[in-house]
């Protein structure tokens, strides 16, 4: 959960700041940029947002965050640079200037957004809080999606990675979200031997991992009386699923996530449930070289099938299962686990392997 009611107090913080000028030429530049127009943010009000603050009518079909993301990019691009943070953070606007340094993560990756890690802090040193930066350049309307999709999941009491704010910039939108110790992402882990030997008990606690993440994807993806949302990843890769040291398993960089909250056909159910499992099975069954863990690399794949079955798709199913109060639940997930022991067994992510790159599913390394 976020430690960010208030100012977060001055830490023995273990992450080693880089100095400016030990910086390669791209990331000193970006990071620049980010001063910058951190800097010229600080000139204006800081302002407080909410999703609540950009709702209106869903149209029940579609997915109810994307129209408030239009909704919300409307608003809040006319305003010129703006630091816009969440509730819990709104301290940040008790300090007449922060300031940033970039900090070496253990096991951080160049992502394809090039975010970055630091600590922003006060200019009298009376806290500090530890943040991931992630630059939008390309298509600047994400970063209203990446903090809204933060800030859903935040509200459902999940475990997440609490949503800062999102910052408009000149050239470059920039959504920040806290990080925090002793919370590391499944990409960090050695896989590769963990389902050669099911017995190894070396293995026992990464094999039990595998059961959370099925777990939670069940839970994501169900709907009930209670919690009426479908939720979708969509990319939901190793690297975007997080461990931390209390052992809970949870999702982040939610940038391309879909909510629907009623009225979603079946057909688009079961579309969305499989996608996200087959970029989770193409990210464990890519090799550490092709920018996934090896997990199921070396397995015909029958074999793949029964593992994936075994340790990801029954968790699934069960709390997908147990959770969902929809009559159509079951149907569904069995047109999803034949869409998906069709797409193993007929090798579809070796097929896609051999298509022109902009076709291949999505799994650079990012936050």
């Amino acid at each position: 959960m976020s430690s960010g009611v208030g100012p977060a107090e001055q830490l023995d913080i273990p992450w080693e700041i880089i100095p400016s000028g030990e910086l390669d030429e791209a990331p000193h530049g970006q990071l620049q940029e980010f001063r910058q127009d951190l800097q010229a943010s600080q000139q204006n009000e800081l302002v407080v947002v909410t999703p609540e603050d950009f709702a209106q009518e869903p149209a029940t079909t579609k997915a109810a965050n994307v129209q408030l993301i239009r909704q919300m990019h409307n608003r809040v691009t006319s305003g010129g640079r703006h630091f816009y943070v969440s509730p819990d953070f709104k301290w940040l606007g008790e300090s007449e200037e922060s300031h940033f340094s970039v900090v070496r993560m253990a096991g951080a990756e160049t992502s394809a957004h090039g975010v970055f890690f630091g600590l922003l802090s006060d200019e009298g040193g009376a806290w500090t809080l530890p943040i991931a930066v992630k630059p939008f350049r390309e298509k600047p309307i994400n970063v209203c999606a990446d903090w809204l999709n933060n800030s859903l999941i935040a509200g459902r009491n999940q475990n997440y990675f609490a949503p800062v704010g999102f910052m408009i910039g000149g050239t470059t939108n920039y959504s920040i979200t806290e990080i925090r110790q002793g919370a590391e992402t499944l990409d960090n882990s050695h896989w590769r031997r963990v389902l050669m030997d099911e017995h190894n008990p070396e293995y026992d606690g990464q094999r039990a991992l595998l059961a959370k993440v099925g777990t939670l994807i069940g839970d994501l993806h169900a709907d009930s009386d209670l919690d009426p949302d479908h939720i979708f990843h969509g990319d939901l890769q190793f690297k975007n699923i997080v461990n931390d040291v209390a052992g809970n398993v949870f999702g982040i960089d939610w940038e391309s996530a879909s909510f629907y909250n009623g009225g979603a056909s079946n057909e688009v159910l079961i579309n969305r449930a499989a996608h996200d499992l087959r970029v989770l099975f193409a990210s464990m069954a890519r090799s550490e070289e092709d920018m996934g863990v090896g997990l199921l690399h070396n397995f015909d794949p029958l074999t793949q099938w029964r593992h994936f079955k075994r340790y990801v798709f029954d968790p699934y199913m069960e709390a997908y299962l147990e959770k969902s109060t929809d009559a159509a639940a079951f149907d569904r997930l069995a047109a999803v686990e034949e869409h998906i022991q069709d797409y193993i067994l007929q090798r579809g992510l070796y097929t896609s392997l051999k298509r022109p790159r902009h076709g291949r599913l999505s799994t650079r390394r990012t936050q």
